[in-house]
């Protein structure tokens, strides 16, 4: 499980679209049974 807390929707973003995380995920992705995604604002 992954739980990221970013101060506002442009830094969820940023993280999103970082080449590291992006080199993560395309690493990570083909391991997985499945995925749920969930964000909320407050």
């Amino acid at each position: 499980m992954l739980v990221s807390t970013h101060d506002d929707v442009a830094g969820l973003r940023a993280y999103q679209t970082h080449p590291v995380h992006e080199e993560f995920g395309a690493w990570v992705r083909p391991l997985l049974s499945g995925k749920a995604v969930v964000d909320v604002e407050s």
